[in-house]
């Protein structure tokens, strides 16, 4: 969203949690559009607590900024090789929730890792038990 309002946020956010489902909490910043009575008014309709940190305070964003930095840095790189930034970045993201890092995105929400090019081991259960 280029100039996003209220009422573009609460949409957005209706169709995510209609997709993925309503979560406990909804994390933000003290911006001014995710404040109003209508943000608080939708979240509270919904059963989900609103907590909100502090803007640039490492503790409370660290992860969120380390993430875009990272991210920033895979656009920067393919603005120099001259790619397409759109497909690095969904690229970037489908390696991101790849990464065993006890609990990634994907296996939170579907309980399953997602099918990627990288090699991997498959460990089949019956062949463990056969071995002892």
């Amino acid at each position: 969203m280029k100039k996003p309002e209220t009422r573009d946020i609460v949409s957005a956010m209706r169709h995510i949690f209609a997709t993925h489902d309503l979560p406990m909490m909804v994390v933000s910043d003290n911006g001014r559009k995710l404040c109003p009575a209508e943000m608080e008014d939708y979240l509270q309709e919904n059963g989900m607590e609103h907590r909100r940190v502090t803007p640039y305070w490492p503790r409370g964003n660290g992860e969120v900024e380390r993430q875009n930095r990272t991210l920033l840095k895979a656009i920067r790189t393919t603005s120099v090789e001259k790619r397409d930034w759109k497909q690095e970045l969904d690229n970037s993201l489908l390696n991101f929730r790849n990464t065993p890092h006890g609990g990634s995105p994907t296996e939170l929400l579907k309980g399953r890792t997602l099918r990627t090019k990288l090699p991997h081991l498959e460990v089949q259960p019956e062949k463990i038990e056969r071995q002892r």
